[in-house]
């Protein structure tokens, strides 16, 4: 594949003219949105891939376009790559975080980020909350929260918030990463999330295609306590 065969334009010769070290954002061809002031695609020349921030359109100039269904993690996307960068907290997150009772080691605990990501919503980068999911000590998906929106990351795995706390004789089930952090704050380390873009209880069928991808681990769990909003 060549860049201009992929539908990517990116210089007029495509043998030579960038630095091999080069990573930068162009237009996407495939989602085409109104703002074309804000670039989405994100190339790497190094490794000839391409990933879009916006719609998830990715692929290497080796393979060509690649399929993600959410059992896998898609090694396109650089922004799980690189999530270390996001670690550091500002003193005003904090501060809400202290207000609430949660404290800076259950932050620290469970690697809680911030940074500026881009929301296909507001088609902009917004600061918000970074939550990482983690599969073995793996770091599979991003979810990010701004005020009342929540998305995950594209080409992330959909497995549950917490894997690595589940607990083969008791596991409790709660419904978003907040409430995760809750449960760690008060001592209660096994304890999954719900995984989905928007966590309602409402949306609960919606949102538990995740389950497929890990069934075999839950199998194991002897006792699950459900401690959903709402519920005795």
């Amino acid at each position: 594949y060549t860049w201009k065969k992929v539908g990517i334009e990116l210089y007029e010769n495509e043998d030579d003219g960038l630095d091999p070290s080069n990573t930068f954002y162009v237009n996407c061809p495939k989602c085409k949105r109104s703002k074309k002031e804000v670039t989405t695609l994100y190339i790497n020349i190094k490794e000839s891939s391409w990933f879009c921030k916006h719609c998830g359109w990715n692929g290497t100039l080796m393979t060509g376009e690649k399929v993600n269904n959410g059992a896998i993690l898609n090694y396109n996307n650089p922004f799980v790559k690189n999530y270390e960068n996001k670690l550091k907290l500002s003193d005003s997150v904090i501060e809400k975080f202290k207000q609430k009772k949660i404290s800076n080691n259950t932050l620290s605990e469970l690697k809680i980020g911030q940074g500026k990501i881009y929301f296909s919503k507001y088609e902009a980068e917004v600061v918000s909350i970074i939550f990482p999911y983690y599969m073995n000590d793996k770091l599979v998906n991003l979810v990010y929260y701004h005020n009342e929106h929540r998305h995950s990351e594209f080409g992330g795995m959909k497995i549950c918030y917490g894997y690595n706390d589940i607990d083969d004789n008791e596991t409790y089930i709660v419904l978003d990463e907040f409430e995760k952090m809750t449960f760690n704050q008060m001592g209660i380390k096994n304890c999954i999330a719900l995984f989905g873009d928007e966590a309602k209880v409402e949306n609960l069928n919606k949102n538990l295609d995740f389950l497929s991808n890990i069934e075999d681990r839950l199998n194991k769990v002897k006792k699950f306590i459900l401690a959903m909003p709402n519920t005795e």
